[in-house]
């Protein structure tokens, strides 16, 4: 039934919202800090930093964690991320595009079989699923080149959608890039 729901979406090329899409998917339940730190604890992971107490990344490009990172085990990590929530900070730290077949094949087996709603966007990119970990992590505005489908497994996340027909709208371009907004 999902997979009829979101096909029209996807054949239209149309930005959509649909709560508990995938509330059955075993990540939503299992992947809190206990989990991942038993699953992945010692696991060396990319993680971006921020610039500053309350900057993220260029100031050229706010939102924007550093493009380059550094490894952290998972558990350091976690412990990072929790120290910061804490104290009421935005996080510092972003593990962005994971990509968990090779990052913890644990995690990944926990993601198999892929939902079927998936093939609603066609094939799978070889790369996922990938998992994006962060507290109070901010993106500027951007394009995504392929499908995707966003779960959030623990907490909130703010997402503005537009349609890609406003594209040239968006001031394309940024950090020389034609997926990032110059705003």
């Amino acid at each position: 039934a999902a997979l009829g729901l979101l096909s029209p979406f996807v054949e239209r090329n149309e930005p959509c919202v649909m709560r508990q899409l995938l509330a059955d998917w075993p990540p939503v339940h299992l992947w809190d800090d206990s989990h991942l730190r038993a699953a992945c604890g010692d696991v060396q992971i990319p993680v971006r930093k921020a610039d500053g107490p309350g900057q993220f990344g260029d100031p050229t490009r706010p939102g924007v964690y550093s493009s380059e990172s550094s490894l952290m085990e998972v558990s350091d990590f976690l412990d990072a991320l929790g120290a910061a929530e804490a104290a009421g900070d935005h996080g510092a730290l972003y593990a962005a595009q994971l990509r968990l077949r090779n990052a913890s094949p644990r995690l990944f087996a926990e993601t198999q079989p892929a939902p079927a709603v998936l093939r609603a966007l066609g094939p799978l990119w070889r790369n996922s699923p990938s998992a994006y970990i962060g507290s109070g992590s901010r993106t500027t505005l951007h394009f995504d080149c392929l499908e995707n489908l966003l779960c959030v497994v623990r907490g909130s996340k703010r997402v503005t959608l537009w349609h890609p027909g406003y594209s040239g709208l968006l001031y394309p371009g940024g950090g020389g890039s034609g997926l990032f907004s110059q705003v």
